[in-house]
């Protein structure tokens, strides 16, 4: 066995973890890198699943979060409607897009190739993207973006504010499920109808959260009504 240059512990489980390689420095690594920060070290427990950074290196893993607007109510069940040709099925909610804001700008924020393409709002201002494709274009980094086919790509670089947040598809969802700290799900009260549906129930199962019932949300009139609930990991 090839002798490791650091022995870990994970911090969620404490299972030791033996660190042998360093992230291949390639050539679109190499690129990616010039767009952002220095890397780090992303390592996955082998007994708890979860994930977490070198301590050899400052920045360590960023925190992980997703936010999304589903068709429903928060005691719902089954699949919850989020999109229509590219786009939210119902006009925009006024609070849920000053939520949406607040919670993205100043943050690397990852998105799926589909509904990147879909939406003339792409790309946001002040946030840097993370586009998720299976076919990569010739054309790598644009002003704003980068476009990744693997996850790994995108943890082995140091986002813009040490945090990403995954506004969707409901694919890109569900690939970041075991990385969640937390979860900001606006729930919207309309008849509207789409083509995009998300497993809710299941992904935040999975991702371990759970209703963070300390946070209250500011509530702004609209015409269609809505409900922001927060999830979090639960104290351990």
């Amino acid at each position: 066995m090839e002798k490791p240059y650091a022995v870990l512990t994970c911090p969620n489980c404490g299972n030791p973890h033996y660190d042998l390689h360093r992230p291949p420095m390639t050539w679109r690594r190499k690129r990616i890198l010039e767009a952002f920060t220095t890397p780090h070290l992303v390592h996955e427990c082998s007994t708890c699943r979860r994930t977490f950074g070198s301590p050899f290196h400052a920045i360590g893993v960023p925190k992980v979060s997703f936010i999304v607007a589903v068709k429903g109510a928060p005691d719902g069940a089954g699949n919850y409607l989020i999109g229509n040709g590219g786009g939210l099925p119902w006009d925009r909610i006024p609070g849920d897009m000053i939520h949406f804001k607040r919670k993205t700008v100043g943050r690397s924020v990852v998105v799926g190739h589909r509904t990147w393409k879909g939406s003339p709002v792409f790309p946001l201002k002040n946030r840097q993207h993370w586009v998720m494709t299976r076919t990569l274009p010739p054309n790598l980094i644009g002003p704003g973006y980068t476009y990744v086919s693997d996850i790994k790509e995108i943890f082995s670089t140091s986002p813009v504010s040490g945090e990403l947040v995954v506004i969707g598809g409901a694919q890109i969802y569900g690939m970041f499920a075991k990385f969640y700290s937390e979860a900001w799900v606006t729930y919207v009260d309309t008849d509207s109808t789409g083509d995009v549906t998300i497993k809710l129930d299941e992904l935040l199962k999975r991702s371990n959260l759970v209703v963070d019932t300390s946070w209250t949300e500011n509530s702004i009139v609209s015409p269609i009504p809505y409900k922001i609930v927060r999830y979090t990991t639960p104290q351990r």
